[in-house]
């Protein structure tokens, strides 16, 4: 087995890879075009072979490309927490169980002496929890898992719901509102990830949140839920738009969405609301929320949402 790293003019080398990364989307999305759908991946890939932070690197059995793993240098979280941070963002492997494990083991191997040498001083992964291979090496090599999230999809001209009944009124944001949006933020995420994990400190555990609520207030589509007058709750969402410039289906999602424990209600007006969006202006809605969030899986279950993914996300710090 030989591990190397590629380029851009070796994307083309990569196609079965891609193929595989693509059944992942098909799964999820079904009716979009799966030619479309690798045409994305080998962009994106491209696009990010072009930043000289970013690793990439291929197992190749017989000259044959059987294995794929990147590692994306991750600036806002960098420049926020104060050292190097990256994410590995593609794992994966061709062949059985037992090939993928000595794959992967060869890959994340070289990948994390990479990083040491780049500095690198905390690296994240968020895994589909049927890639048990990986899975099982990334704890071989000392990952921690910190967080499972599931995600829950809506389909706008599939699926249908009856609205629920609101007590809270939901609008647009004002700037006037983004104290208390910064302190639902803070509150409704004090055991996130990033709070459980002791190589982070608890106060920029907390202002992360609080920069996440003001960068979406400023650029992607926000809600907010209050009574009288004040923000109890909020829903903010991006669109995915390079995906859509592929595929011509227009998904939004990975977002935030919290609310004041005392507003029971709040998040069902909230949810309700982009959904009515998502009727008039998306193909697809998606909501991530964590596994262990009952309360808030029961409202997205109202909704007649479909289950369409479970995830962990490991840890790790590199000495």
């Amino acid at each position: 087995m030989k591990i190397e790293a590629i380029t851009s003019s070796e994307i083309k080398n990569l196609e079965k890879i891609i193929r595989k990364l693509g059944t992942t989307y098909s799964l999820r999305y079904r009716t979009i075009n799966t030619k479309d759908i690798n045409a994305y991946i080998s962009h994106q890939i491209k696009i990010a072979l072009q930043d000289k932070k970013n690793i990439f690197l291929t197992a190749k059995i017989n000259n044959k490309v059987r294995g794929i793993i990147s590692l994306l240098f991750l600036p806002w979280d960098t420049k926020h927490f104060g050292f190097k941070m990256a994410k590995i963002e593609h794992f994966f492997s061709i062949g059985d169980y037992s090939t993928s494990l000595k794959i992967k083991s060869e890959l994340l191997s070289e990948l994390i002496q990479i990083a040491k040498m780049k500095k690198i001083k905390h690296i994240s992964c968020r895994i589909d929890i049927e890639n048990l291979s990986g899975i099982h090496i990334l704890e071989k090599y000392g990952f921690k898992m910190m967080d499972s999230v599931v995600t829950y999809i809506f389909f706008s001209r599939k699926h249908t719901f009856h609205p629920l009944k609101t007590i809270y009124p939901v609008r647009l944001p004002k700037e006037v509102d983004l104290p208390y949006l910064r302190m639902l933020a803070k509150n409704a995420f004090k055991n996130s990830r990033f709070h459980l994990d002791p190589f982070f400190s608890k106060h920029k555990a907390n202002t992360l949140y609080e920069k996440w609520v003001i960068n979406s207030f400023l650029s992607h589509p926000f809600y907010v839920a209050i009574k009288e007058e004040i923000p109890i709750g909020f829903i903010t969402y991006e669109i995915y738009d390079k995906f859509y410039n592929f595929t011509n289906f227009k998904v939004a999602g990975r977002g935030l969405i919290a609310a004041d424990p005392r507003a029971k209600g709040a998040a069902i007006g909230l949810i309700q609301r982009v959904l009515n969006e998502a009727f008039l202006k998306y193909d697809a809605l998606e909501i991530t929320t964590r596994a262990c969030n009952y309360e808030m899986i029961k409202i997205i279950q109202k909704f007649n949402l479909t289950l369409c993914k479970t995830q962990f996300t490991y840890h790790k710090v590199i000495q």
